[in-house]
């Protein structure tokens, strides 16, 4: 089971630096985005499950020019610094845990990006997000697979379970939905030193697994 506290407490901490060290993010935003542009209509009602501080919240509104806009987070200080940053009228948030809170229903829109990989089941939204959308509604994922931090796994470090492709694709086929478009990206990151790529991870919040790296690991990762 995940810490869910502390995936709190950890993306809290890193509310202000977030976006600074939110690279692949970005990425991830950027191609949901693109994905769902043929889908969404203007003037729709939105709900994002987990938004942290706003990135994929402010391209949606930019983009889309939803009608309402909910915005869940787990971080009470992630939805006060989205709640800084935004203007617009019609976004609401909403604090908690997107697996254990009841979601708005009759939305036209459920998104996510970044997010659901902190779910105890991150397949479960799916389920969630069938029952939470309209008639026609359309829900769209950026998520992260397998091969994520494939460097630290090879030290021995386990991190979070993240589902395959087909297994979202089989998720999504049970619960009557049907699939529109799907588009898999390796991201690569740069970085000077491993130390760096460390505190990168920390400034985004990141690294709240649910294995700690033993002192020996962390000497592994630096050599």
């Amino acid at each position: 089971m995940i810490d869910k506290e502390e995936i709190a407490r950890r993306f809290g901490q890193s509310a202000v630096s977030y976006d600074s060290s939110a690279i692949a993010q970005r990425r991830a935003v950027d191609m949901l985005v693109e994905h769902l542009a043929p889908c969404i209509k203007s003037g729709a009602s939105v709900f994002e499950v987990g938004c942290g501080t706003g990135i994929l919240t402010a391209s949606v509104i930019r983009t889309f020019k939803p009608h309402i806009y909910i915005a869940n987070d787990i971080s009470g200080d992630m939805l006060a610094q989205l709640r800084l940053s935004a203007s617009d009228n019609m976004l609401s948030t909403l604090q908690g845990d997107a697996e254990a809170i009841e979601w708005p229903s009759q939305q036209n829109v459920v998104v996510s990006a970044s997010a659901v990989q902190w779910f105890d089941s991150p397949l479960s939204f799916v389920g969630k997000s069938a029952l939470s959308i309209a008639d026609g509604g359309v829900v769209g994922l950026a998520t992260y697979g397998p091969e994520t931090f494939c460097e630290l796994q090879q030290l021995g470090v386990s991190g979070l379970h993240y589902p395959r492709i087909d297994e979202w694709k089989n998720e999504i086929a049970s619960n009557g939905l049907r699939l529109l478009s799907s588009e898999v990206e390796t991201v690569k990151l740069h970085y000077k030193s491993a130390l760096a790529m460390m505190q990168d991870l920390q400034r985004a919040g990141v690294t709240a697994s649910e294995q700690k790296m033993s002192a020996s690991q962390m000497r592994n990762l630096l050599r």
